[in-house]
């Protein structure tokens, strides 16, 4: 498949990854992914009815949306900069040695997945506003860009420079 578990497109990533890197790739994800994902599907579950109660009322929308995103981004923010600062240390001791490559990589996904959640409460109002037809358009526009981009980036030889830079410099470590 050319999808992993979180729909994210994996194909040009096997394609431009050793084995090794692909894993220290996804153990990195799926480190990274736990925290942002476990705190907001918290806060989501009881922000998709709120905004739904609330849709007739642009200003208890627009006033919702920014406590949620202030709440999201007090909880996760110091989640995953912590994680981003103690990558290297975290995985050391949580994983066996033979993971220590997962570092960087878990450094940087950290950082992004600090601003994943927000989009994801981005379309929730903007379903609630029924406003379907542009998450639908960006859904296909993506569909449509991201795999060139992609098959872009994984050719490019400054991509694939850093690439081994950075798990070279995880593994020596």
């Amino acid at each position: 498949p050319w999808c992993n578990d979180k729909g994210e497109l994996e194909l040009f990533h096997l394609e431009s990854m050793d084995e090794l890197s692909l894993g220290m790739y996804r153990m990195a994800m799926n480190i990274a992914a736990a925290p942002a994902e476990k705190t907001s599907a918290l806060l989501m579950r009881a922000a998709g009815p709120l905004f739904a109660l609330v849709q007739s009322d642009l200003v208890a929308v627009r006033r919702y949306y920014l406590i949620v995103t202030e709440v999201l981004i007090l909880t996760i923010l110091p989640l995953m900069l912590g994680l981003a600062l103690i990558a290297r240390e975290a995985v050391q001791i949580l994983l066996e040695p033979r993971w220590a490559a997962a570092s960087l990589p878990l450094q940087w996904l950290a950082v992004y997945m600090t601003l994943r959640p927000l989009g994801t409460l981005a379309e929730q109002v903007l379903i609630s506003q029924r406003r379907t037809r542009f998450t639908m358009k960006m859904s296909i526009l993506s569909f449509c860009v991201m795999p060139v981009a992609f098959y872009v980036a994984a050719r490019l030889p400054l991509c694939k420079h850093i690439q081994q830079r950075c798990f070279a410099r995880s593994r020596s470590s």
